[in-house]
């Protein structure tokens, strides 16, 4: 997944250096005002996003094993069960997808002027085409610190999506404090959906 990750980065960055020295160069040569030089530039701004959902499902797709695939509820049942580092997913359907979420634990650091709370929730959630055989997957993490201390009380949040690279700290089935990388339920994720005769991708929109 991480090399995938970096392909991804690699193409879109690319791209995102294309416009300048195009549009140089055809101002150069073709000797174009500045407002066409703009338009091209918008254009390929535009462009971006088809780039975006191409990236998404070409280079961030997991293609099945063999072509046997199971039913959508066998499907779900597997992945219900999935466990890494002995921490069990909780999944529960809500609308129209699968939500795998974890037990985490806020981590709290106190010194003496400052108390300070980071926490950090992870989940994932999955969309089944049953007549494509394939399943979407998106991380969503939201972080929160807040702090107390001598110049007052500060609060902040932030929430990612798409392809997450995150870790938390989880409590397995012997209530121990692990540090879990959602790396490791990407892994079991493409394991337990591409042996199942289905695909995997990553849902950006």
């Amino acid at each position: 997944m991480i090399g995938k990750f970096f392909t991804s980065f690699a193409i879109i960055f690319s791209y995102l250096l294309i416009p300048f020295p195009i549009a140089l160069v055809m101002k150069e040569i073709f000797l174009l005002p500045e407002s066409a030089i703009i338009w091209l530039v918008i254009a390929f701004v535009i462009g971006f996003f088809p780039l975006m959902i191409f990236v998404s499902r070409k280079v961030f797709l997991f293609p099945a094993k063999h072509k046997q695939s199971i039913a959508k509820a066998d499907l779900i049942k597997q992945i219900a069960h999935l466990k890494v580092k002995d921490c069990l997913f909780t999944a529960e359907y809500q609308d129209d997808c699968l939500v795998l979420t974890s037990p985490y634990m806020d981590a709290q650091f106190v010194s003496l002027f400052q108390a300070q709370n980071i926490s950090k929730a992870y989940y994932m959630k999955l969309w089944f085409d049953e007549d494509k055989h394939l399943v979407r997957f998106k991380d969503h993490l939201v972080s929160s610190a807040s702090a107390i201390g001598a110049g007052g009380i500060s609060f902040n949040m932030s929430a990612q999506t798409g392809y997450v690279s995150s870790q938390v700290f989880l409590l397995d089935s012997s209530a121990n404090l692990v540090r879990f990388s959602n790396a490791e339920l990407h892994k079991a994720l493409i394991e337990v959906v591409t042996s199942n005769g289905w695909s995997l991708n990553l849902k950006i929109i």
